[in-house]
């Protein structure tokens, strides 16, 4: 169960990422490689081309981690700091094998890389901007992508070809897209979708210990 091969392409190589949002008119970061180009602007992000999860992302404010880091990380790019993490969201993307789009977004708050709060938004430029990219993709399956609203709109700085973090979350507020990828692949019809009445609606991820 997993997203077609050019999402995959795209969206494990954040590189990839930034150039297929540029080369299909879709708002991006400017993004450049470590190794071989100095940032355009400090601050910036720093962060690994293909790694998952945000733990390795950090911001770069000092002209002197620059020469350091391009010595050091040699899989690593350089990409534009984007609005505030205030407004950062997360959005559960799938598209079918008709092409029917389903997503649902949530505003976000993270820790040690994970979504640990949210709360289901609908923006209609932010709709917009995922079936845009779901298209250009040809999506079949579930992605999840990762954007903030800045100036000059929303703007994608991620675009991960997996299940998230918040599947679990998303499951119970009805975008069953783990279930969907199933019925799809048994050549069984989705079942209906309506995410309306789960606006405003409010998540949490707890982490506990518990001894048995």
């Amino acid at each position: 169960l997993m997203a077609n091969s050019k999402a995959r392409e795209v969206g494990f190589d954040k590189l990839n990422t930034a150039r297929f949002l540029a080369l299909n008119g879709l708002p991006f970061p400017w993004t450049e490689t470590v190794a071989d180009n100095d940032p355009e602007e400090l601050p910036c992000i720093v962060k690994s081309r293909f790694g998952a999860g945000a733990q390795e992302v950090r911001t770069i404010q000092s002209p002197d981690l620059v020469s350091a880091y391009r010595q050091i990380f040699t899989e690593h790019i350089w990409q534009e700091c984007l609005g505030t993490a205030e407004e950062e969201y997360t959005c559960g993307v799938y598209r079918s094998i008709a092409g029917d789009v389903r997503s649902l977004v949530f505003r976000r708050r993270l820790s040690a890389g994970v979504t640990t709060y949210g709360e289901v938004v609908v923006n209609p430029e932010i709709d917009h901007l995922c079936s845009q990219i779901a298209a250009a993709l040809d999506l079949n399956g579930s992605i999840n992508i990762q954007l903030r609203l800045t100036g000059r709109g929303p703007v994608v700085f991620e675009i991960n070809p997996r299940f998230s973090s918040t599947v679990v979350f998303r499951h119970k507020l009805g975008f069953e897209d783990v279930v969907w990828s199933i019925c799809e692949m048994f050549g069984r019809n989705l079942p209906e979708y309506n995410t309306k009445s789960k606006v405003g609606t409010k998540i949490v991820r707890n982490f506990e210990e518990i001894i048995i």
